[in-house]
């Protein structure tokens, strides 16, 4: 994904190891994956300066995405 901060794995999308948060633009590029990926239950993005856009991108894809519980 974006600025490569996000890895996603069969189980977990979660930031880190990043030098730079992922922002909007990462988590625009997060809420595209999460669209189509069921494997993702969880995802944890706090310390990642997402605004409000990017808050809005995430929670469009979650409404479509029913794999991510948590």
């Amino acid at each position: 994904l974006a600025h490569g901060a996000s890895l996603l794995t069969g189980a977990r999308a979660r930031a880190r190891g990043c030098r730079e948060p992922i922002g909007d633009a990462g988590a625009r590029d997060l809420a595209e994956a999460l669209k189509v990926n069921t494997a993702v239950t969880s995802i944890e993005l706090n310390g990642n300066e997402i605004g409000a856009a990017g808050a809005r991108d995430l929670a469009e894809a979650l409404k479509v995405n029913t794999a991510v519980t948590s």
